[in-house]
């Protein structure tokens, strides 16, 4: 059977690094319904997440995340976004004081978001589950996005923020959502 146009698609949407909630503010306004589930650790951003967001259920500390988990937050023959803008100071380029790269004590839990990537997604294969992600860093040293571009397996895109924002900062941004070409050629330069 085919869904109406005017019922909302339900997604679940699984947000590692969390912070602010951005990712759930960006689905406001769809016509969709959202599962929400975040992964922050920080206390004032959890905070701000309750206060702004009735229907966010606290996946708690990524490191502590496990496959049990987040078969509980699947489900069957669902669609599945995650997302994750993991810790960038220790990556940016135009940090060259401190750049200590993904293998910094902060910037590291990168790892733990691509672990938590293919947890979810051999969750969603079983289940028969759509799976999409998207993760957004600082633009980087070129060792850095080998490594990201290697890991999750999917062409690293430099998306300048003042299309989206007053801000004109370089963010790299990797993602599976499939995107229409004049999309990427407009907004993206891939990279690697």
């Amino acid at each position: 059977a085919t869904r109406p146009s005017d019922d909302p698609v339900p997604i679940t949407l699984v947000s590692i690094c969390d912070g602010i909630g951005v990712a759930r503010e960006a689905l406001e306004g769809l016509p969709v319904e959202v599962d929400y589930r975040s992964s922050e650790v920080d206390p004032a951003c959890c905070d701000l997440l309750d206060h702004r967001h009735k229907d966010v259920r606290h996946l708690g500390d990524a490191y502590a995340i496990t496959y049990e988990k987040l078969n509980k937050v699947v489900k069957k023959g669902a669609t599945v976004l995650a997302v994750g803008g993991t810790p960038c100071n220790q990556t940016a380029a135009a940090n060259k004081q401190n750049r200590v790269g993904l293998r910094g004590k902060v910037s590291g839990v990168f790892f733990t978001f691509v672990r938590c990537l293919h947890m979810l997604a051999d969750i969603c294969k079983r289940k028969g589950a759509l799976f999409f992600f998207l993760w957004e860093n600082a633009e980087m040293p070129d060792a850095c996005v080998a490594i990201a571009q290697a890991l999750l397996g999917r062409a690293i895109h430099i998306v300048d923020s003042a299309y989206f924002t007053w801000m004109r900062i370089k963010r790299t941004w990797c993602t599976s959502i499939p995107l229409p070409r004049n999309v990427l050629d407009q907004f993206v330069r891939v990279r690697g």
